[in-house]
């Protein structure tokens, strides 16, 4: 008696790992893009404590700050240059293992970024809050 599987066997095999690999990929893939996600919330948040630490000191260079509405724009090159952002700093949708794209950020561990590429635009709303935003490049005042 010969050992050893059948074609049939073998081809049922191989499409019950296929609707295994399937039902697996878009979950992994989530999963993924979750954690990327993540990170780059957390980085968000780095650059908008540091955007208020830096604007508790610097409060008066910026009127329109206080003005319910107006745009109050900071530079990460201002943040960085008065050392409330690290130069290790990476923004984790454009670095990837020290590996960056042009939209990196200005911070970053290796020589890829640039370091005046992203501008923090902080209104006040009329709760009397501050709302940030991260843009790619320098925002038109």
């Amino acid at each position: 008696m010969k050992k050893g599987f059948t074609l049939v066997e073998m081809l049922v095999i191989l499409i019950f790992l296929s609707v295994i690999a399937l039902m697996a990929i878009p979950n992994i893939t989530n999963m993924i893009k979750k954690g990327t996600d993540d990170k780059y919330n957390v980085f968000l948040n780095d650059v908008f404590l540091a955007t208020e630490a830096y604007l508790q000191k610097h409060a008066d260079d910026y009127p329109n700050l206080n003005v319910e509405g107006l745009n109050t724009y900071i530079y990460m090159s201002d943040l960085v240059d008065e050392k409330y952002i690290s130069t290790s700093l990476v923004n984790p949708k454009y670095c990837i293992d020290d590996e960056c794209t042009s939209k990196a950020i200005a911070v970053c561990s290796n020589d890829n970024c640039i370091v005046d590429d992203y501008t923090i635009i902080v209104t006040k709303d009329e709760d009397g809050k501050y709302k940030y935003e991260l843009v790619n490049g320098i925002a038109d005042e």
